[in-house]
């Protein structure tokens, strides 16, 4: 990826986040983590398993922005 490409992928990035789309799906994604259910009510490893991914990709959703401008900052600071 080119320097011009990356830093079209970023502003892109940032242009999202602003977005009423992004901060409505940001409320959406925090809205089904805590209907998750709790640990004490899900019957055996299969669930918790599961659980446990579903966890997994919301924590990565719910993060996504500040990965990205760590990123970019990381990528200036070089």
């Amino acid at each position: 990826m080119t320097d011009k490409e990356l830093d079209q992928y970023y502003d892109s990035q940032f242009d999202m986040f602003i977005t009423d789309g992004w901060i409505n799906f940001i409320d959406d994604v925090k809205r089904a983590k805590e209907a998750l259910p709790r640990i004490k009510d899900i019957k055996g490893a299969e669930q918790l398993s599961f659980v446990q991914g579903q966890l997994d990709i919301l924590d990565w959703v719910l993060e996504r922005k500040n990965l990205v401008e760590t990123a970019y900052k990381d990528l200036k600071e070089d």
